[in-house]
């Protein structure tokens, strides 16, 4: 039985898919039971708002932000992405004109290192970890938590954003709300400033740069 160290392990309606058979693959007609399962989205406010009509992408909406979900279709296992958005993230794709720049609407939160912008990390200290190979405490709480030991991918990779929902509570979508302006511009210096250090601001997506997030 999980200890009361392990918030994500006492979930629960943690009930669909058991750890010990977690499924490699998902296939279309699940993929919406298969995300509920892992992610508490009734106590954050979200609503599934979109389907995609092949049902590979789904998109839920809170007062403060959105979240997207896609599947991949793979041979051996599947693959889901998790992505935050601010409420101007559009159903389909990445890609908006904002304030009359073209920028990234939708969010890879560990790419862009958002827990160790909440740990009170720089973006140099982010690089030298890197460098260092030095894995972020958060992800190294939740590996060791039991429910991160019995997952596996893809349904270890979906519990871990449940994980950092009890980790940093409204913080973490607070920071996607349009109402919270000064966070946001804070943090968009902070995803600057890391792709200037790594030399690594002509990276891009659609020929839009890896730091311009909107």
């Amino acid at each position: 039985m999980a200890g009361e160290s392990d918030p994500i392990d006492s979930r629960p309606d943690h009930r669909i898919f058991r750890p010990e058979t977690s499924p490699r693959k998902i296939g279309t007609g699940r993929f919406a039971d298969f995300v509920a399962s892992f992610l508490d989205f009734a106590k954050w406010g979200f609503q599934q708002s979109y389907a995609s009509p092949d049902q590979k992408t789904l998109v839920y909406d809170s007062p403060s932000c959105r979240l997207l979900f896609s599947l991949r279709i793979e041979r051996e296992a599947d693959e889901i992405s998790v992505h935050y958005g601010r409420r101007h993230a559009p159903s389909e794709g990445f890609i908006i004109e904002w304030e009359g720049q073209r920028c990234i609407a939708w969010h890879n939160i560990r790419t862009l290192h958002v827990p160790e912008f909440f740990d009170g990390l720089t973006a140099r200290q982010v690089v030298g970890q890197e460098l260092a190979q030095i894995e972020i405490p958060a992800m190294v709480e939740f590996t060791h938590s039991q429910l991160g030991k019995e997952l596996r991918a893809p349904a270890s990779g979906v519990a871990y954003h449940q994980f950092l929902w009890e980790r940093y509570g409204a913080k973490l979508f607070n920071l996607f709300d349009i109402r919270h302006a000064d966070v946001w511009e804070k943090f968009r210096q902070f995803v600057r400033d890391y792709y200037a250090l790594r030399n690594a601001e002509s990276e891009a997506i659609f020929e839009v740069p890896h730091w311009r997030i909107c």
